[in-house]
């Protein structure tokens, strides 16, 4: 199993995409992420969206959601992931537009708190979808009632999650699908000594990976807590590795916790990814979402591609301040832009 999803030197895969970008041209995105629904099944008790969604408890409306889409797969799009902001799942237009996607020869791809699931959702996850990621973050009943607070206070709802990631698991296996089906794990410190756990029991299920990164808006105690209680967690879960499973710990976003350092002066990571909020309103980047300073355009009123080249998403641009930005996603991938931008490199011929 080759699994290098998470690592950003898959950038250089769309090396004339990167180049155009960092060049002063504006390139459409390949890659999307649209929050079909700013409803949420849960309430997780480090949701950066929280204020987000009260203020706008939206889904986005199906002709919208739609006719974005075939916009989008026009202007090139190579994939689209649908995520959060709130559930995905709790919009129902959301499992009807994943087949279409597919049938329009574009990768698809679903983050979801599996809260959800079901065997019907599952089939057509399982058939369309490049990967499927679900959001564990706990290894017992009670640890995630007390981090997620699904909103369905049955005592067996984290049961039922891990019982849809198994069918989904067996599906895949029956049907000899080529979807990668991932659990993300974000650490917390009331799940610090559960990591392992988590990572040996979808092991055992026969997930093919275990994705960890921090909760990022914590106290700076409780980011120094969260990376020293975790540390031999993630140590025992990286020699449960094999052929067949991996374990993912983003170590860059446990760095960027502490130290908000950054090594360059421009942001270009945004133009690499489309971000679409369920109130319809395009985003500059995926954790500015909700605040009115990186609204691009709404798609009610303008189309995709008059929104990517309006003088109102140069001025956000320009208005972006990089020293008040929540720790990045996009941090690596800055990284290696801000490096093929630089003309003038030192020794750029010695390899």
């Amino acid at each position: 199993m080759n699994l290098k999803q998470f690592n950003p030197m898959k950038i250089l895969n769309h090396l004339d995409l990167a180049k155009a970008i960092v060049g002063g041209a504006n390139p459409y995105p390949v890659s999307f992420e649209i929050d079909p629904s700013n409803t949420c099944n849960h309430e997780c008790i480090w949701c950066m969206y929280e204020k987000f969604m009260k203020e706008k408890n939206v889904l986005i409306p199906k002709e919208v959601f739609k006719s974005t889409i075939a916009e989008i797969i026009g202007l090139g799009a190579k994939s689209i992931t649908f995520t959060g902001g709130g559930e995905p799942l709790t919009n129902p237009f959301t499992i009807e537009l994943i087949p279409y996607i597919k049938r329009k020869g574009v990768s698809v791809a679903l983050v979801t708190n599996g809260g959800l699931l079901d065997s019907e959702k599952n089939q057509v996850i399982v058939e369309n979808c490049s990967y499927i990621r679900i959001s564990i973050d706990a290894g017992c009943e009670a640890t995630h009632d007390k981090l997620h607070r699904s909103k369905n206070r049955k005592n067996d709802h984290y049961k039922k999650i891990i019982d849809n990631l198994s069918y989904i698991v067996e599906r895949k296996k029956s049907l000899n699908k080529d979807i990668t089906i991932g659990v993300g794990f974000l650490v917390h410190p009331q799940n610090t000594q559960e990591i392992f756990a988590v990572v040996t029991k979808m092991k055992e299920l026969g997930v093919d990976y275990v994705q960890i990164r921090p909760v990022c808006n914590l106290s700076k105690d409780e980011r120094e807590l969260v990376i020293t209680e975790s540390r031999s967690q993630i140590d025992h879960s990286l020699k449960t590795i094999d052929d067949d499973f991996h374990v993912f710990p983003i170590l860059h976003r446990f760095n960027e916790i502490l130290s908000m350092d950054r090594g360059y002066d421009i942001c270009y990571g945004h133009a690499l990814v489309g971000i679409i909020g369920a109130d319809c309103n395009v985003y500059l980047c995926c954790q500015l979402k909700g605040d009115k300073r990186y609204i691009l355009g709404n798609l009610k009123e303008s189309s995709f591609k008059e929104i990517w080249n309006s003088q109102k998403r140069k001025d956000v641009i320009h208005s972006l301040d990089l020293t008040q930005c929540p720790p990045c996603r996009y941090n690596k991938y800055n990284e290696i832009l801000d490096y093929l931008a630089d003309k003038e490199m030192l020794h750029s011929e010695f390899l």
